[in-house]
């Protein structure tokens, strides 16, 4: 009516009357949505976009997993790296211990080269100053014996004449073996290379080769040259290997060290345990 107040349907009671604000119907929710977007600003979404927006926050959520991904990948990465430069830096003083290692190898090479030279170069002179010597071996000792007689003796059983005055010295030697040697220095080189000659034609007679047997001096000795320490380690190696390779001569010839595969191939001089082991 005229200068009444005007209330819309819904707020009127069936009687009429006005309602009171209390029960007044509340207003429809507001189902818009605010989001935050990657600036960190606020974005109110209505209802059409709340779909859009679970996708959103989803993308999000996967992008952010991504980062942390690649970041732990990057971290990987630079550890890797780090180790790949230590290992680097390893292998490489790992090349200069090898090249200092082969360095070393080459020069003890050298050394031992030179020290076998030398070795055999005092060999040979010492050797020179046994050339008029002869070395008998395995005759028992005796008390108060009579060594110029007993070379004496040998030389008669080679059918060779041995003065005393042919003798420049006689005596055993000093070393371990039980009977001592005894070792014969006669005035010349001839006189004592005939008695080696003697005593290699009296063994080709006999065809022994383990030794002669002298009625009251011995029941085996030898008859050689006064080889060098060095020589006789050489020598008896020699005879060795000739056994093994089926060489068939092995001899010594004014110190040197000789060696024959058979009757018509080269002559071998073997200077060294090398030059044995070339052969095997």
């Amino acid at each position: 009516m005229p200068g009444g107040r005007w209330e819309c349907v819904n707020c009127r009671s069936e009687d009429g009357t006005t309602p009171s604000p209390a029960i007044r119907a509340s207003p429809p929710p507001d189902r818009r949505l605010s989001v935050e977007d990657d600036a960190g600003d606020g974005v109110v979404v209505g209802p059409d976009d709340l779909g859009a927006s679970r996708l959103l926050f989803s993308v999000k959520n996967d992008v952010a997993a991504m980062r942390n991904d690649i970041k732990e990948l990057r971290n990987s990465v630079t550890f890797c790296s780090g180790k790949i430069t230590d290992f680097e830096q390893r292998i490489s003083k790992l090349h200069e211990v090898v090249k200092l290692a082969n360095q070393v190898k080459m020069e003890n090479d050298l050394l031992k080269k030179e020290v076998t030279n030398l070795q055999t170069r005092l060999d040979s002179v010492e050797q020179n100053l046994r050339l008029n010597n002869v070395e008998i071996t395995d005759i028992p000792e005796k008390n108060n014996e009579n060594l110029i007689e007993i070379v004496r003796r040998v030389g008669e059983f080679m059918e060779v004449e041995v003065e005393p005055s042919a003798i420049s010295s006689v005596s055993r030697t000093r070393i371990t073996n039980k009977p001592k040697n005894i070792v014969v220095t006669f005035i010349s080189k001839a006189k004592r290379d005939e008695m080696l000659s003697a005593v290699k034609v009296k063994r080709n007679q006999l065809e022994r080769k383990d030794g002669f047997k002298l009625d009251g001096l011995s029941n085996k000795f030898y008859v050689n040259e006064h080889l060098t320490i060095r020589s006789k380690i050489i020598f008896k190696a020699a005879r060795v290997m000739a056994r093994e390779k089926g060489f068939k001569f092995v001899w010594t010839q004014n110190g040197n060290i000789l060696m024959r595969k058979n009757d018509t191939s080269r002559i071998l001089h073997i200077r060294s345990e090398a030059d044995l082991a070339k052969l095997s």
